[in-house]
């Protein structure tokens, strides 16, 4: 028990390092540990618990002890991204260790490389996207070691790391010359290479350009809901410290407060609202900075036809549809203005993935079947009832048994115009209204659904109230 509480704590500071200021190399023996623990395990269902207690402790303790500073920023942030790197990471190494145990050695090691890659692709590809902790991104501070990045990008240091460990984990346990020998060529070898590239590069020749940062320092839980005219009087006064030769002014991620609409703002001609401050922008350039451009971060929204809203449209007033983005803006001394929209966005503080809402829909309508169905059996007949958008909640009370149940499914704007029942059509749903499909004891009329109703899309609530009579 020991020697594997030593072999984790060995295992996490290995695995560690690398993001904490020092470097990356000792990822190169950072599994030799975990691996260890997993060659002494034995092959049962008992064994395989307890390397699944040991691998969950270290990649949790790796998590906690490279990513606990995001706490300062949310304090669900660590723990959902510890949640998530920890279970694909447990993934790919349990994945290994049950085929290690049943099947050849080399399957199980190319099962462990193509498992944790894979899993390491998708969480910087995919919609829950925090590649932090991805094993490539510990060589930072060994920038020196993997020029050969500009070929394989970040993944070829994860392929480095992981086949230096399986060969330095097999080299120790059959301590060969031949074992070591091809741990030290899948060391240097790439090592030399990166070396080579380092040392041969030549700064292209070319024409350099000026540029001056500017930092609003500005704080960011204030900054959405401070004083907007102070933080433009900042951004200003600050410009006025900007040297006449630049070529090009930098201002923050949503330097300059406010919403804009798109395309007028692109096109050069916003809301008379919106135009004042790019105006003034413009103004600034032309007298003291012809031949810069100036980028800055704001907020656009862009508003839709009714119809061709996106699945990610809001509700604004006056009945409009749109979306809000985190626009980079190009500003220089001619009306049109280039727009960026940020790409990579912040999980669950600038997106949340739309499969959430999906799984949210299919579990609450599925309930909805259920219920519908279980009343049916039990000589509940079903009707529906309209009601103003969250103006009300309507609901009847069900006898069942010695207890009364007061069941509710709350849909907005989502039911089908005209869903076909054994009694009729329901009236459709209008636009400003909810739609609420109830039981009801059967002595009430109300045509009785041919077949369950349909998942539908939209985001459902399910409320369900046990009351004693």
């Amino acid at each position: 028990m020991s020697r594997r509480i030593v072999a984790l704590l060995l295992s996490v500071l290995l695995l560690s390092v690398g993001w904490l200021g020092l470097s990356g190399l000792p990822l190169l023996v950072a599994f030799v540990p975990l691996l260890w623990m997993s060659a002494r395990e034995e092959a049962s269902r008992r064994g395989w618990w307890r390397m699944f207690g040991w691998a969950l402790a270290t990649f949790v303790l790796w998590n906690v002890s490279t990513v606990w500073w995001i706490w300062h920023a949310t304090p669900v942030g660590p723990i959902a991204a510890t949640i998530v790197s920890s279970t694909l990471n447990m993934m790919a190494f349990m994945l290994y260790h049950t085929i290690s145990k049943r099947a050849p050695k080399a399957l199980a090691y190319t099962t462990l490389v193509a498992a944790w890659i894979a899993t390491e692709y998708w969480y910087t590809v995919g919609d829950v996207s925090w590649p932090w902790l991805v094993l490539g991104n510990g060589f930072s501070h060994d920038v020196w070691a993997v020029q050969w990045y500009e070929w394989t990008g970040v993944w070829g240091g994860s392929l480095w790391v992981l086949v230096c460990n399986i060969l330095i984990f097999e080299a120790l346990e059959q301590r060969t010359v031949r074992r070591w020998v091809a741990v030290a060529g899948a060391v240097a070898l790439p090592l030399a290479v990166s070396l080579g590239l380092w040392w041969s590069y030549e700064e292209p020749q070319g024409e350099s350009v000026e540029v001056s940062i500017l930092q609003p320092n500005v704080d960011c839980y204030d900054k959405f809901h401070g004083d907007e005219r102070a933080q433009i009087a900042n951004i200003f006064a600050l410009l006025k410290e900007v040297p006449s030769t630049v070529d090009f002014i930098l201002l923050p991620e949503t330097a300059l407060p406010g919403y804009y609409t798109e395309p007028h703002l692109s096109l050069g001609y916003p809301p008379r609202d919106e135009a004042t401050i790019w105006r003034q922008l413009r103004d600034t350039l032309r007298a003291n900075y012809p031949q810069a451009m100036l980028v800055t971060g704001t907020n656009t929204r862009r508003f839709y036809p009714e119809g061709g809203a996106t699945l990610t449209a809001r509700s604004f007033s006056g009945g409009l549809k749109g979306d809000i983005f985190n626009t980079a803006v190009g500003v220089d001394t001619t009306a049109h203005k280039p727009l960026h929209h940020k790409g990579r966005l912040v999980i669950g503080v600038e997106k949340t993935p739309l499969w959430i809402f999906d799984v949210l829909d299919f579990w609450s309508s599925t309930w909805v079947v259920w219920l519908v169905k279980s009343g049916r059996d039990n000589g509940v007949r079903s009707s529906s009832i309209e009601a103003s958008a969250w103006a009300r909640l309507s609901a009847t009370k069900v006898s069942m048994g010695s207890s009364s149940a007061i069941l509710c499914a709350e849909e907005h704007n989502i039911w089908p115009s005209s869903p076909t029942t054994a009694g009729g059509v329901i009236p459709p749903a209008i636009a400003t209204s909810s739609r609420f499909h109830v039981c009801v004891p059967s002595s009430i009329d109300g045509p009785l659904p041919a077949r369950p109703i349909p998942a539908v899309r939209g985001l459902s609530r399910l409320v369900v109230m046990w009351a004693r009579p």
